[in-house]
């Protein structure tokens, strides 16, 4: 768990009056948020978000937090607010990692969605968790409305909303994509086929025009437009937008990162509309009619500060400056090592996120489990627990394997054989590094053996993550064998420690220590 989150949360002044909560659109209880997140109740804590917000994570990520939760924080007043966005995207993250909502008994009424943005997405899951029957219409070929064709990847990754979808389709929800409802099929039909409710969310694609002269012309296009799919226009390299708000900015980024030399925003007031936090600081060079100077970028380089996931926005801007620069710019720059520092802490902590990260003193080690080890602790299941542990300031980084049994019958393990597909490896213990026992509170016997990884190895598992089932067998000294298949959240698990595994291989000691400990 990166060590930011954590230091926020603890930051809370737990308010009898919370502003932060007065000032959220939907009312979400921060303040319980963050004492279940404190106690360890991640999970408790998730469900919270969900059943408030089933897009809690969205929110997380493109809600305009200044003026909002965090613009309402009593800390903010004379220093920073909590940074309540980043507590709330990692635990929404791994709550929509980790749960796979049962299927509810079915009431026997249907309800038709048309239209999948932010509305109809809410409206499908609330209404599929009460047992109703959903099936979702969308004119386009995927789902998410706005949320996939308005907003840039760069703020709102699409795999949200793909996995989304998965957890739509395990609730038992239909989806008809390239379906309009009045074209071949209009309301009555929807009615004639049993829908009891429709639900309509088709949201906003029609743009606003200004009434201006030269709005027809072939050069001229509208924002929402654009931003369904940059790739098919040409919008040249001098481009300007009229507007400040997200979109605009959404749009002036989104022409960068295509080619555009110069981009210019004309705003109709001093002051920009869209999130300063995301996007204002990257705004503030296109009103400059000027191009990026590599003075320019490294005044921005040099805001960057402590690199921790709050200060993503300083880093964004300055790379997306940085990119703008051709070659003779970018070689101009003389401090581009700090940025390329920073982006490398930066994607530590955010795989560091996803894990919990606990510093021994005694030990001067830092020691990585996942939140899923906790769950097989508590637990007493069958399962897999990755963990990493590194020594000497950084320079020593070693990959354990934790293999778990919980069961009926007494197993002293010998040998555990892993397949999946046409992979198959067989781990031979070490009786130094395995036990097992008898639990009398559970009734069950328990076994488990530690493994030490070699790169050899954690790729060969990555390999074995690629079958669509792997079968772990747990072999006894007296031949009794015990077949487990791995669950999601075990497959998750070893996806998270392995990604930050090569991240943490990939840089220097210094920036292994620096990312750890900022």
């Amino acid at each position: 768990m990166a060590l930011h989150v954590i230091n926020e949360a603890r930051r809370c002044l737990h308010c009898k009056k919370p502003l932060c909560r007065t000032g959220c659109p939907i009312s979400t209880n921060i303040p319980v948020m963050i004492e279940q997140f404190l106690n360890g109740n991640i999970d408790e804590a998730g469900q919270m978000l969900f059943d408030n917000n089933p897009l809690s994570i969205v929110c997380s990520l493109v809600c305009d937090h200044e003026k909002q939760c965090e613009g309402h924080c009593i800390l903010g007043k004379k220093g920073s607010p909590v940074h309540i966005s980043s507590i709330e995207n990692y635990i929404s993250e791994r709550f929509l990692a980790v749960h796979h909502p049962p299927r509810p008994r079915q009431n026997g009424m249907a309800a038709a969605i048309i239209g999948s943005g932010p509305a109809g997405l809410t409206i499908a899951i609330i209404l599929a968790q009460r047992g109703y029957s959903v099936t979702i219409f969308e004119s386009h070929d995927r789902i998410g409305g706005v949320l996939r064709y308005g907003i840039p990847d760069f703020r709102l990754p699409k795999s949200i909303l793909d996995r989304y979808q998965q957890r739509l389709l395990e609730l038992g929800v239909r989806i008809r994509p390239n379906t309009t409802i009045g074209g071949a099929l209009r309301m009555d039909d929807l009615f004639r086929d049993g829908y009891s409710a429709v639900f309509i969310g088709t949201g906003v694609w029609r743009p606003n025009s200004l009434g201006i002269k030269g709005e027809s012309l072939g050069n001229v296009h509208f924002a929402i437009d654009y931003l369904c799919n940059p790739a098919v226009y040409n919008p040249g390299e001098v481009v300007s937008v009229i507007g400040a708000g997200n979109a605009a900015i959404d749009a002036a980024r989104t022409i960068l990162r295509h080619g555009a030399r110069k981009v210019t925003v004309f705003a109709r007031k001093p002051a920009l509309a869209a999130s300063p936090a995301g996007d204002v600081p990257f705004a503030v060079l296109a009103q400059q009619n000027s191009a990026v100077t590599p003075e320019q970028v490294e005044a921005l380089i040099s805001q960057i500060g402590t690199v921790t996931r709050s200060r993503r926005a300083a880093i964004v801007a300055a790379l997306d400056a940085y990119n703008q620069l051709d070659d003779a710019g970018k070689a101009a720059v003389t401090n581009f090592g700090v940025l390329a520092e920073a982006q490398q802490i930066l994607g530590i902590q955010d795989a560091l996120a996803k894990c919990n990260v606990n510093y021994d003193a005694v030990e001067d080690c830092w020691a990585i489990t996942t939140p899923h080890d906790d769950s097989i602790d508590k637990r007493k299941t069958c399962g897999i627990g990755p963990n990493l542990y590194i020594w000497d300031k950084g320079n020593t980084i070693v990959f354990w394997e934790d293999f778990t049994y919980m069961g009926s019958s007494e197993l002293d393990i010998d040998d555990i054989i892993l397949r999946g597909g046409d992979y198959k490896y067989t781990y031979i213990c070490d009786y130094d590094n395995s036990d097992y026992g008898y639990d009398k509170e559970l009734g069950k016997w328990f076994a488990w053996a530690t493994f030490e990884m070699e790169d050899s190895e954690v790729e060969w598992l990555r390999n074995l993550l690629s079958a669509d089932t792997v079968i772990m067998r747990f072999e006894g000294t007296d031949y009794s064998k015990f077949d487990y298949t791995w669950t999601v959240q075990d497959r998750q698990a070893i996806t998270d420690i392995i990604d930050l595994y090569n991240l943490l291989k990939a840089v220097t000691p210094e920036v292994r220590e620096k990312a750890l400990c900022n």
